[in-house]
């Protein structure tokens, strides 16, 4: 389990991610159990169900690659022929300034330092260069002890007209199967998209939905518990 601790407007809320069990002490906080993973429902939080998809990192390389749908594996194949270089480790201030600027243009909310300091060694941040330029990062929660690693944040060049962006798209599908590659090496058996859109409205969503979907994986259900003060929290501007 990974525990997070944020604030808003002075007021301490709690993320527990990945959790099996329940803090009873904690049941009157301001709490969010995200992916719950226990057989013990808590008491007194309000509940919803949210779609994400999973990959199996325990499979084999080869399994993996052909649970790719080919379109994918072409342009992942693209992206090496075209000299696209995977990057780990990327440091979190460069992150920061290339999240930014990507999350200005798409009207998203701004990260601080802080904002990644609170995942601690939990948070991993992996790029693709592109002429020697990164064409996108993606940051990831890893939590060690259930061997998950999910996906937090994405961003990329597209939205830049000086880029060619279906070089970018063929750069993010070409990373994003590095990543499971590496994190795979490293020993996590799952990868978590960290969620996914099941509605028929938004089309940007439905969009991204459709390129998570390319990379294999089985669609699954996971619990989202939260307490009341959580809920009036996060309806707040």
């Amino acid at each position: 389990m990974i525990t997070v601790v944020k604030k808003k407007f002075h007021l301490k809320y709690y993320l527990y991610i990945n959790s099996k069990g329940v803090i009873q002490s904690n049941t009157f906080k301001v709490i969010r159990y995200s992916n719950f993973l226990g057989i013990k429902k808590p008491f007194f939080f309000l509940h919803k169900k949210q779609k994400t998809i999973l990959i199996d990192l325990e499979e084999e390389k080869d399994v993996l690659w052909k649970n790719i749908k080919n379109n994918t594996r072409n342009e992942i194949r693209r992206g090496l022929n075209e000299g696209v270089i995977f990057y780990t480790d990327v440091n979190v201030n460069e992150f920061l300034d290339f999240y930014n600027r990507f999350a200005i243009e798409k009207r998203l909310a701004i990260l601080t330092i802080d904002d990644c300091k609170k995942y601690g060694n939990n948070l991993y941040i992996t790029g693709a260069l592109v002429n020697g330029k990164f064409g996108v990062m993606h940051a990831y929660i890893c939590d060690i002890d259930e061997a998950i690693v999910t996906l937090l944040y994405s961003a990329s060049l597209r939205m830049n007209n000086d880029v060619d962006s279906k070089m970018i798209g063929i750069c993010n599908r070409f990373s994003h199967y590095q990543d499971m590659l590496y994190f795979k090496k490293e020993g996590f058996k799952l990868y978590d998209w960290g969620g996914i859109y099941d509605g028929n409205k938004d089309q940007a969503q439905i969009g991204i939905a459709k390129f998570k979907k390319s990379f294999g994986g089985e669609i699954k259900t996971i619990d989202v518990f939260y307490s009341l003060g959580y809920y009036f929290l996060s309806i707040l501007r």
